[in-house]
């Protein structure tokens, strides 16, 4: 009975080179294989852009935050939907802030001093 002999996740059975050097060869493409399954798994997000959410059914405009935040003193300078309410950042009396925002009553439910 043949000796058998491991070629990396293969058990050889046969003692001749050739067999030995053709699993050796099938373990090393699947390792390869393996390899580029990772990083096509890896990088299959980054070639995307990130997209803001889109508004709500039954949101209040983004007009009408800019207008609120305006009344209030606020300059807009950056406003979009996300995670389920209006976000942004705005500038008043040149300080800027991050804001959240209601997208159904309106209200400020964040306004916090940006620190960057």
């Amino acid at each position: 009975m043949a000796a058998s002999k491991e070629v990396g996740i293969f058990q050889c059975q046969s003692e001749r080179p050739s067999d030995v050097m053709r699993l050796n060869s099938a373990h090393k493409e699947l390792i390869m294989n393996k390899k580029i399954l990772i990083a096509a798994v890896a990088t299959a997000g980054l070639g995307s852009p990130a997209f803001a959410d889109m508004p709500g059914k039954n949101w209040i405009s983004s007009a009408k935050v800019k207008a609120m935040l305006s009344k209030r003193g606020y300059r807009v300078t950056k406003l979009e939907a996300d995670d389920g309410h209006w976000e942004g950042e705005v500038r008043k009396a040149r300080v800027n802030y991050e804001f959240h925002v209601d997208p159904h009553s309106g209200a400020i439910t964040k306004m916090e001093r940006d620190h960057s």
